[in-house]
C-alpha cells in the first residue's frame, strides 16, 4: 500500500447511508469512497473527527488572537482614551469569529479513520481532500494531551514521501514546510485513540513501543514527546 494523497469528490446519498451505520460520528461523504475502495481483509477500527473549538484554538489560534487584541484595547485606553479602546475591541471581535467560524467549519468537514493497514485523513475546507497513510511508513508517534482527554497525535513518517504542506493542513505541525508531519488535531479521548493506533502498528513493529511508553509516561507529563513545538 502506497502512501498517497488524492482528492475526492462526493459520492451517492446511499453510499453514505451504508457508511453512517458504523459508529456514532458523522464523516463526511468524501470519506465514503476511500472506504468502499479499502482490501479485503481491511477494518475500520476507529473514527473520529477534530473536537470544533479546540480544533479552532489549536490551529486557527482562536484564543491568541482574543488575548492579543484584549491587550491591545487595554494599551488603547490607557493611552488614547475609550475611543480606541473600542475600535482595537471591535477589530479583534471581528478577527476572532471569523477565525472560529473556519475552525469550527474545518473541524466539521474532517475526520480521521484508522483501519488495520493504515491511517485515513480526509478535509474540505476548500476542497475535499483524502490523504491515506500506511501504517507501515509510521516511524513513530507522539501524543501531547489536553484538556478533559482531548490531545493531538503527531506522526512521524520513515523513508521519503510526497505529502505537501499544503494538502494536509490544518492537519500537519506548524512550520514543518520542507517535511510535514501530519497531525491529528483535537481529538477526543486522545489515550485511547493512541492506543488502538499503537495495536494496529504492532503488526509492523514500528511505533508500538513508542507509543506504549508515551501513554505510560503522559501522566506525569502531560505533554507528551512533542518537546513543546508548536502544533
Amino acid at each position: 500500500m502506497d502512501l498517497n494523497a488524492t482528492q475526492t469528490a462526493k459520492t451517492s446519498g446511499a453510499s453514505a447511508a451504508s457508511l453512517a451505520g458504523h459508529g456514532s460520528v458523522e464523516i463526511p461523504e468524501a470519506s465514503v469512497e476511500v472506504m468502499f475502495r479499502r482490501a479485503l481483509d481491511e477494518e475500520v477500527l476507529w473514527r473520529g473527527k477534530p473536537e470544533p473549538f479546540r480544533h479552532a484554538a489549536a490551529a486557527f489560534h482562536t484564543n491568541s488572537v482574543a488575548i492579543y487584541f484584549t491587550v491591545l484595547s487595554a494599551i488603547g485606553l490607557t493611552t488614547d482614551g475609550w475611543g480606541s479602546a473600542l475600535t482595537l475591541a471591535v477589530m479583534g471581535l471581528m478577527a476572532y469569529a471569523i477565525l472560529l467560524a473556519i475552525g469550527v467549519y474545518s473541524a466539521r468537514h474532517s475526520a480521521y479513520i484508522l483501519t488495520n493497514h493504515r491511517l485515513m485523513i480526509l478535509a474540505g475546507l476548500a476542497v475535499e481532500k483524502r490523504v491515506s497513510i500506511p501504517l507501515k511508513r509510521v516511524a513513530n508517534a507522539k501524543l501531547r494531551s489536553r484538556s478533559k482527554g482531548h490531545g493531538d497525535i503527531l506522526l512521524e513518517l520513515n523513508g521519503k514521501h510526497q505529502l505537501s504542506y499544503l494538502l494536509l493542513w490544518p492537519h500537519v505541525r506548524s512550520f514543518r514546510v520542507w517535511k510535514p508531519q501530519p497531525l491529528l488535531r483535537a481529538v477526543p479521548d486522545a489515550a485511547t485513540v493512541a492506543q488502538k493506533l499503537a495495536s494496529a502498528c504492532g503488526e509492523y513493529a514500528t511505533i508500538e513501543r513508542g507509543l506504549i511508553d508515551i501513554k505510560d509516561q503522559g501522566a506525569a507529563s502531560g505533554n507528551q514527546g512533542l518537546g513543546g513545538a508548536p502544533a
